[in-house]
């Protein structure tokens, strides 16, 4: 869900005929932890978030003011930061 939520947003905002390009791999992992983690990058072309804003598209119903008339709840990055603190 945390990663469908992602790759929708990265869809949703960015224009039409651009990629969105996914990159997975194994990484370390840390001391006491698993040795071994999935590490996921999504890219996409779209306008980017406002460095004002990078902690607010995490709250529940945030929506950016250029993006309100978008489809949309403004609860799928506060799905994916929920889901991912609780694994």
């Amino acid at each position: 869900q945390a990663l469908f939520n992602v790759l929708e947003n990265a869809v949703k905002f960015s224009p039409a005929d651009a990629a969105v390009t996914v990159d997975a791999r194994r990484v370390d992992g840390e001391p006491g932890g698993p040795d071994h983690l999935l590490r996921i990058d999504v890219s996409d072309r779209g306008p980017g978030i406002p460095a004002a804003d990078r902690e607010r598209v995490f709250d529940r119903f945030a929506r950016l003011e250029e993006h309100r008339g978008s489809p949309g709840t403004g609860l799928g990055m506060s799905l994916v930061r929920a889901i991912l603190h609780r694994h």
